[in-house]
């Protein structure tokens, strides 16, 4: 994005304003005032404003990427984490709370088919509780992404700037203005 002034602006909505450029970037006054300049002069002045571009996206990619990353990180702490609670559930919590079933299910049925199925249904209600952590960390990294998509827009913008800048260097070239 660039603000009225030619200046990068790619803040992120929830972020800080880190990224936003102190390099202005050309506008097309700022190709306007060009009177008695040589071809050649236009054509270092958008080489050298080309290159000062290239410089900028890659810096916004690279800020772009470094918060990606930390999201990628935060989500991989939590899928551990949901795994590890989850470990630690069906260790612990797994036998307490199966003998305390048996008991329970044994009052209403054959102690054989309740030591059996009070593991089950157990095992069933925590591999949900886990189950449901997981999925919640990996949506989280799904919708993240990894792809920079606010450098890759300034990209296609900035491509049709210079391709802009060209079709009229060419032109003051052709028609000889």
């Amino acid at each position: 994005m660039r603000s009225h002034d030619g200046e990068m602006d790619v803040r992120v909505p929830g972020r800080s304003d880190r990224y936003r450029s102190t390099q202005g970037i050309p506008t097309r006054s700022s190709f306007a005032a060009h009177d008695g300049r040589s071809v050649a002069d236009l054509l270092r002045d958008l080489s050298s404003e080309t290159v000062s571009l290239v410089r900028q996206e890659l810096e916004l990619a690279r800020a772009e990427l470094r918060d990606k990353l930390d999201v990628y990180q935060r989500s991989t702490i939590a899928l551990g984490g949901g795994a590890a609670l989850l470990l630690a559930a069906l260790l612990t919590g797994l036998w307490a709370l199966n003998t305390g079933l048996t008991a329970l299910l044994a009052q209403s049925m054959d102690l054989d088919v309740a030591v059996w199925l009070s593991p089950l249904i157990l095992t069933v209600v925590l591999g949900a509780m886990g189950w449901g952590m997981i999925r919640g960390a990996m949506n989280r990294m799904k919708e993240e992404g990894l792809v920079p998509r606010q450098t890759a827009t300034t990209l296609r913008d900035d491509k049709r700037w210079a391709q802009e800048k060209a079709h009229e260097i060419k032109e003051e070239i052709t028609h000889g203005r």
